[in-house]
């Protein structure tokens, strides 16, 4: 509840009192990583990835499949999606449910209705985080199949003309 109020002091005693992190709080199964992230509330999201305890799974999906990562994204949440993003990377299984058919590096190319667009480092960050995880469901690997000349273009720009490359020739070839 602290964090669907956004309010750090209340999430940092529930935390301190054992509540589980990963306990959906209504009926879209959004947990409180998704509201920290919704929010733009970097504290509380560090809170609950770095929580000693029992950590929040940053790959808890809602009732649509979204991640929390997504709604920051979309929103232009920098700093949350950067320790969002720090928290995916480091965990040792990347456990979706089911695929995200590019919606990290779709939304991350975008530019948001509100807060910031997403640095390039950032944006390379998730579409190399979906090329390794996703089996090639990113945003680039469908401009790349259809190819979409603007995709080669993006990706040229963020330095992945190897992984394009690569796109391209796994799906020639079956």
């Amino acid at each position: 509840d602290a964090a669907m109020r956004d309010n750090t002091s209340d999430a940092q005693t529930a935390l301190s009192r054992k509540a589980d992190p990963n306990t959906p709080r209504d009926m879209y199964d959004l947990t409180p990583l998704h509201y920290a992230a919704h929010h733009n509330n970097a504290e509380i999201v560090n809170m609950l990835v770095s929580n000693t305890s029992q950590p929040a799974n940053v790959f808890a999906q809602d009732e649509e499949g979204w991640l929390p990562i997504h709604r920051a994204i979309l929103l232009g949440h920098v700093d949350v999606v950067s320790s969002l993003l720090d928290a995916m990377e480091s965990s040792p299984i990347c456990n979706i449910r089911r695929p995200l058919h590019g919606d990290l590096a779709a939304a991350a190319l975008e530019k948001p209705a509100w807060g910031e667009s997403l640095p390039t480092d950032l944006m390379l960050r998730i579409v190399k985080f979906e090329s390794a995880h996703l089996g090639g469901a990113s945003l680039v690997h469908c401009w790349a199949t259809r190819n979409r000349a603007e995709a080669f273009v993006a990706a040229s720009r963020m330095g992945l003309d190897d992984l394009m490359a690569s796109i391209h020739g796994r799906d020639e070839n079956g």
